[in-house]
């Protein structure tokens, strides 16, 4: 041994052949060390028993080499030294190494074996993924794991039965050799340096196999704790010698096999530490290696630092290497082993470095400062919310990321760190989708840490994750306060020993967490307004607070991880103090809800007399003696102003009792003191709440910004008030509603706006409004942001924002103006209306939201009434219009603007659309004017009288826009669109009286708007007003388009010539509007001109669906019908497209023209046609037509007042008509007799003449118009005045037929005789069981009558299932379809119409009939005999049977 190095180079340099016997120690050395010989693995797998074997016969021989001063010894000793034990450890290794290889190589030979050639893996299969111990390898990777295990065990028992003692490690003593050279020499000589640096790597494999030896320990399910315990013990005890001697941070930047052991090192005690938590808790005593793993921790973190620092060092000279050589050099990637080394680190940093800043803050120190957790707490919330992608990224196939750090613990220490739950407030840095995910990934941790590694969680784990998740449920935005209540709950039980609980948790720690969980459920009963439970949770708490005492030293208790935070005495007092100041705080507030303000001041104040040093108990005071100043009560200003000063000075770093002290002198008008106070208190917290909020009350806002930018740089939870503040400032101020946007959103993401309660100065944000009603900030926060919205277009964000900010809280007048108006923009007038009316009964509504709310209400019922109108719901119409009215009627006319006026007009101009009956109980106001022509009905009068109010409305609006300055670019704009609505109301007006005196009747009578325009100066006098008002607003504005359309409607009545001009004149102005062209096109079709007619209508197709198109296209196949005299199957066709236009424009709106026209064209007048089709089809389309066309008359005639002659005739022959169909005689006679008198109405008025006029003047006309007109339309023909009268006599005949034979009775005999004649007619049925029901009556002979009521009783059911089956199994019948030739043209004139429909009435008798009878059966009435009464009822009010079964 004591031959030199090279001695032994010499002696095999010469090339001599020699028997592995024949070697020497020296020259055994030099060939598997000096020369490096390839690893034993790699020759036959056969020699590596025999080359061992030869190796310690031959080590034996040697001498134990001894140094007795390794300080003073050479180099050659100190490396002979080393080199002797590192061989004997070598040699122990390799024979671990062959035992487990030489099975791996026979279990892969076998597989080979068994697998078919096919299956043969290749050189680049991709590796499986490694398996749990009782599944089938089935690659070297999974059985070497396998065989490991194995092996790891076997010399674990071997090593148990001895007692598990260190010494018996055959590395112990290469330890304690490499030990004693970095103690001895810090630097180590050149010639050692490839020793020393394979000592190393022995080293960390021997501390790789005691960390998996551990693992597989604590993985067995029937290992007891202590054992497991034991094996970590024993790693630390080998590693605590090498972190304390080896570590040397100059040296590790140079050596990188040092590097990597004290790397190996201090992961194992981060990973030792995660592991041993459980185990330490359920065990008795404590190990000095378990104690000494604080230290052990302090020390990883600065090498796991400096390691890092050296890989990062090492990557950024390989980069420069790389960058200097080719392109693809550069290329190189990470080995899978590289890899999980970097994930191992990374780990290891992130968990180390938790502990790391905890005990930073704890060095050296009795109180801990709060500034210093908090920030631990958003570094750890950073890192945590990012998802550790740092880790993430250095994922291996070796060692996933989600495995790693299940071995080191990070999440959950994270966790730990970002809940803070004891010493903060709870989750101070994170929103609730942010601590859900931290909470999942620390529950994840433990579990596969348990899965993976064998760790089983410890019972304070658990209860710490519960009490963290109930904090996160209760304590944030969004978060579940049943799950919180629960979660309370079960963890208060674990720690009182309740369901399973352990006790066994350190008395300290688990009374803190019963504290923590009882503050807990005292905020949830607060926040529910149930003080009582409240307070007496939030007094247990204190009670449980004051017996315990923060100072005790807690050297003896186990100081791990998990517990750590609590058992440090200056932690411990950080975390009593806020418990303490919070349950007091919430005592306090439960007697403040329940007005026991002197109970509350008592509690406070004997609470400063037990810790008069307290910081948290004399502010606690301080605030509640300035809340009951600030809600008015008794209270001592001066005392509360000197607790205020009292608590500052007692720490003169916190922000609050000067941010209080503030509020005091505001309260006092001493606004330079206030904003001094605010000021300060800025200067040491910038972000805090209060004093933000104070400071903004008192300053301008652009002076407020700075204070804002300093606070949002804070990245605090409760800086939103400097977000609101800075959106105000970019959207008043700036104009900048973009930036405005992400400021009120980052706002509403802090929990001062959000959810204020849960400070315990939130009341102090709004103090002014401590006895007001408090408008919350987060929906006023949400108003402003939708009305950012709202100015940049976004309609739909702003209607999100603002129902948001509904939920959170009630919402000013103001706001609700602002969201009415959004809705309003939207098209939502309902919704806009119903806001407006809740601003208009607000009692603190001013006058200029009151204006702002009616107009917004006006206009949107007006705009409701147009919708109204289109679904022909008149008297719904009305009613919104006359609510509008008298919203704008109601504000002062003093102060009325413009847009008022001009939609008070709107309104009454609308009035127009509204047939005349609504103005039955309209009656004009007392002392007021009006035209009393005999010849208009009273309801016309009202009528006329409403549309001219909004005439002196637009004169209004006239008056007040003359007044405007001419420079105004406006003015012009303003007069030419009132003037336009004046002609339009004027028009109207006009109308309305041509329509109530016939126009459009036909005939001879001179009742057209044009006959009337020359023979009713009061028609003529409006007309040409019209035509003024229309060219006084051209002269203002002559490229205004609509006054062009309104003076072509207007002269179309004296001059269709102009009027076409007129119309051509606006289309050239605007070419989009469709009210030109469909005017257009009723010109042409007026006087027959149907070619150009058709070609505008096809081009107003293309532009817009109006009903005037439709309506237009109606008339002209009517038109076209006329021509088709000899063709009766062509002219149906024609007609039946007619219907379906005039169809097709009552969808778009119900106007009285298009019901006119359907109701005429839709009946089928041919009798050829009818008979060229089946009867049974013609009979059902004649009877669908019938009712189709007497439907639409109806609504026609309702909608215009009956002013049409010949519409009235008709409607009087269809009345008629209806009655002759009817089967009760009684509606006979009663329609019979309103039918002629209709027509006889009508008769009467075609031959009066127009009443002279009451105006003695006519408005002249601005425009030279001609003597008469300049087209001539050919005349109407006379009604048919003998045909309606050969109608009425008919019809008189056969009413008296058929009231004769109406009142015939039927005989049962009759019945019987119809019901054999038609078996399958459900009337026939229901006839027979009404005579068999009456024959009933008559007989005396109770067994007869019971047959007879039962026969009945079949009967009417046989007859309700026939009815019901008729109405259920509806269907189409198609006609034989007949073609019709239109110039090479095929058309169909007849379509499929619906199976005959039972009537309602026939239903219902059916139904009253069955129930009545049952129950006569029954003796007694069934609750479903009540019900089927009931829906008899309903589809026929006048059934008797059921009303009188029902005793109604």
């Amino acid at each position: 041994m004591k031959t030199t190095k090279k001695d032994t180079t010499t002696s095999t340099s010469e090339g001599e052949e020699k028997k592995l016997s024949a070697f020497s120690v020296n020259e055994l050395v030099q060939k598997f060390y000096v020369d490096r010989t390839p690893l034993p693995i790699e020759l036959e797998i056969m020699t590596v028993p025999s080359l061992l074997e030869y190796a310690k016969k031959a080590l034996s021989t040697c001498d134990r080499p001894t140094i007795e001063d390794i300080s003073s010894s050479s180099p050659s000793e100190k490396e002979t030294w080393l080199l002797y034990h590192y061989i004997q450890e070598q040699m122990d290794h390799l024979g671990e190494e062959s035992m487990i290889w030489s099975d791996v190589h026979r279990q892969y030979r076998a597989m080979l074996n068994r697998k078919p050639e096919s299956s043969l893996p290749s050189i680049g299969a991709k590796k499986s993924k490694s398996t749990t111990g009782g599944a089938k390898a089935s690659s070297k990777e999974e059985m070497e794991l396998q065989t490991r295990t194995k092996v790891y065990a076997a010399a674990y028992d071997e090593w148990k039965g001895d007692s598990l003692k260190l010494e018996l490690l055959p590395s112990l003593a290469l330890r304690d050799a490499v030990v004693s050279l970095s103690s001895s020499s810090p630097t180590i000589p050149q010639s050692m340096t490839d020793i020393v640096q394979d000592c190393h790597c022995s080293l960390i494999h021997q501390m790789e196999r005691l960390e998996a030896m551990a693992i597989i320990v604590q993985k067995k399910s029937k290992t007891a704790a202590k054992d497991a315990l034991s094996m970590w013990e024993a790693l630390l005890s080998f590693i605590s010698p090498l972190m304390g001697e080896c570590g040397d941070g100059d040296t590790l930047a140079s050596n990188v096999t040092l590097r990597s052991l004290l790397e190996s090192c201090s992961e194992a005690v981060v990973v030792a530490s995660w592991m041993c938590e459980p185990l330490v808790e359920s065990g008795d005593d404590v190990s000095c290696e378990i104690k000494n793993l604080p230290k052990l921790l302090s020390d990883a973190q600065s090498f796991l630092t400096a390691c890092k620092s050296g890989r990062v060092e090492e990557k950024r000279l390989l980069d420069e290497k790389n960058e200097e050589e080719s392109v693809l050099s550069s290329k190189e990637s990470q080995s899978d082993l590289e890899k999980k080394s970097a994930l191992r680190l990374e780990c290891a940093i992130e968990t180390s470095r938790c502990r790391a800043e905890i005990d930073s803050a704890l060095l050296d120190v009795d109180v801990v400062e709060i500034n210093t957790v908090t920030a631990i707490a958003r570094r750890a919330t950073i890192s945590a919310a990012g998802g550790f992608k740092h880790i993430s990224d250095c994922n291996s196939p070796l060692l996933s990321a989600t495995s790693s750090k299940a071995l080191f613990g990070t999440p959950y220490l994270h966790f730990l760190s970002v809940w803070s739950g004891m010493y903060l407030s709870p989750w101070p840095y994170c929103n609730v989708g942010q601590a859900r995910t931290i909470l999942k990934q620390a529950r994840d941790a433990l579990r596969l840490s348990t899965k993976y590694w064998g760790r089983r969680p410890s019972k304070l784990e658990q209860v710490l994750l519960d009490i963290g998740e109930a904090d996160l449920e209760n304590g944030l935005l969004g978060g579940n306060s049943d799950a919180s209540d629960r979660l309370y709950n079960h963890a208060l039980a674990k720690l009182e020993g309740k369901d399973g609980g352990d006790t066994s948790v350190n008395a300290i720690v688990r009374g803190s967490l019963r504290v923590q969980c009882l503050i807990g459920l005292a905020k949830q009963s607060l926040s529910s307004g149930n003080s009582e439970v409240a307070e007496t949770q939030a007094r247990r708490a204190l009670d449980l607070l004051l017996s315990s005492d923060p100072t005790l030293n807690q050297g003896d208790v186990p100081t791990l991880l998990c517990s750590y935070t609590w058992c440090a005495p200056a932690l411990n007092q950080l975390s009593h103090s806020h418990q303490l100041c919070s349950s007091r705080q919430l005592v306090a507030e439960a007697c403040i809800q329940s007005s026991r303000f002197d109970d509350a001041r008592s509690f406070l104040t004997d609470a400063v007399k037990e810790v008069p040093g307290n910081f948290d108990a004399a502010f606690s005071l301080a605030s509640f003696h300035l809340r009951m100043q600030c809600l008015g009560k008794e209270c001592d200003e001066n005392e509360t102003r000197k607790s205020l000063l009292r608590a500052a000075k007692m720490d003169t770093s916190k922000a609050s009792p000067f941010a209080l002290l503030g509020i005091w002198y505001e309260s006092k008008s001493d606004a330079k003191r206030a904003e001094g106070c605010y000021q300060k208190a800025l200067s040491l917290d910038a972000s805090h709440p209060v004093a933000g909020r104070g400071l903004q009350r008192l300053i301008e806002l652009k002076d407020l910004v700075p204070h804002c930018k300093k606070a949002i740089e804070q990245n605090s939870p409760v800086n939103g008030w400097a977000w609101q503040a800075l959106g105000q400032s970019k959207a008043v101020n700036e104009g900048d509603d973009s930036t405005a946007v992400i400021c009120f959103q980052q706002a509403l993401r802090c929990r001062d706006i959000q959810n204020p309660s849960s400070d315990m100065l939130g009341a102090f944000y709004r103090y002014t409004e401590m006895t007001a009603i408090v408008y919350s900030e987060a929906s006023m926060t949400w108003v402003e942001l939708a009305t950012c919205y709202r100015r940049m277009g976004k309609y739909s964000a702003a209607l999100r924002a603002y129902e948001e900010a509904a939920s959170t809280g009630i919402l000013p007048p103001a706001a609700l103006c602002s969201w009415a108006q959004c809705d309003l923009d939207l098209g939502l007038y309902a919704e806009a209306a119903e806001k407006c009316d809740d601003v208009l009964a607000c009692d603190d509504c001013s006058a200029e939201l009151i204006r702002m709310a009616s107009y917004i209400e006006a206009e949107s019922l007006l705009s409701i009434a147009r919708t109204d109108i289109q679904g022909g719901k008149n008297g719904s119409c009305r009613s919104h219009l006359v609510k509008a009215i008298t919203r704008l009627e109601g504000l002062s006319p003093q102060n009325s603007t413009y847009c008022e006026i001009k939609l008070l007009g709107d309104l009454y101009s609308f009035g127009e659309a509204l047939p005349p009956y609504v103005f039955d109980q309209m009656s004009s106001s007392e002392g007021e004017e009006q035209d009393a022509d005999s010849s208009l009905p009273t309801e016309v009068e009202d009528k006329l009288s409403f549309i001219r109010k909004g005439e002196e409305a637009y004169a209004q609006a006239l008056e007040l826009v003359t007044r405007i300055d001419d420079e105004e670019e406006d003015k012009l704009f303003l007069l030419a669109a009132t003037g336009t609505d004046l002609g339009i109301n004027l028009l109207s007006q006009a109308r309305t009286i041509a329509v109530a005196l016939g126009d459009g009747s036909g005939g001879v009578a001179k009742t057209t708007i044009v006959d009337l325009a020359t023979e009713s100066d009061r028609v003529k006098d409006l007309i040409l007003r019209s035509i003024n008002a229309f060219s006084q607003a051209i002269d203002h504005s002559p490229n205004d388009a609509g006054a062009w359309c309104g003076l072509g409607s207007a002269l179309i009545f004296v001059d269709p010539l102009l009027s076409q001009h007129a119309f051509c004149r606006a289309l050239q102005i605007d070419k989009s509007i469709a009210e030109p062209l469909s005017s257009i096109a009723l010109l042409y079709a007026d006087y027959d001109k149907t070619e150009k007619s058709a070609e505008i209508l096809d081009a107003l197709t293309q532009l817009e669906d109006t009903p005037l198109m439709w309506i237009g296209r109606g008339l002209l196949l009517e038109k076209t019908s006329r021509a088709w005299h000899d063709s009766p199957a062509s002219r149906e066709g024609c007609l039946t497209r007619a219907s379906d236009a005039y169809r097709a424009s009552l969808q778009i709106m119900q106007h009285p023209a298009a019901l006119l026209g359907l109701s005429l064209t839709c009946r089928r007048a041919d009798a050829d046609v009818q008979i060229s089709n089946d009867q049974l089809y013609s009979s059902l389309a004649d009877h669908s037509s019938k009712i189709e066309s007497r439907i639409s008359m109806t609504l026609h005639q309702s909608s215009t007042g009956g002013g049409n002659i010949g519409a009235s005739l008709i409607d009087g022959l269809f009345r008629i008509e209806e009655g002759l169909d009817a089967p009760d005689s009684s509606e006979v006679s009663r329609m019979m007799k309103e039918g002629v008198e209709r027509i006889e109405r009508a008769r009467s008025r075609s031959s009066s003449k127009i009443s002279n006029d009451i105006s003695s003047s006519v408005a002249n006309c601005e425009i030279d118009l001609p003597l008469a007109a300049s087209l001539q339309k050919k005349d109407n023909g006379e009604f048919p005045n003998d045909g309606i009268e050969k109608s009425l006599n008919e019809a008189a005949r056969d009413f008296a037929h058929d009231i004769s034979a109406a009142l015939h009775e039927h005989s049962l005999d009759q019945a019987r005789n119809a019901v054999v004649l038609n078996p399958d007619s459900g009337e026939s049925w229901l006839l027979l069981a009404k005579e068999l029901a009456q024959a009933a009556s008559s007989l005396n002979d109770d067994a007869a009558t019971s047959e007879t009521l039962s026969s009945a009783k079949a009967a009417a059911d046989k007859a309700l299932d026939l009815l019901q089956d008729q109405l259920l199994n509806a269907s189409l019948i198609a006609p034989r379809r007949k073609a019709v030739h239109h110039e090479n043209l095929i058309e169909y004139s007849e379509k499929s119409v619906v199976s005959a429909i039972p009537p309602s009435a026939l239903v219902s008798d059916a139904m009253s009939l069955v129930s009545w009878l049952g129950s006569m059966a029954e003796e007694n009435q069934s609750r479903g005999d009540c019900a089927t009464l009931q829906e008899s009822l309903l589809l026929d009010p006048l059934n008797e049977v059921a009303a009188t079964a029902l005793g109604l």
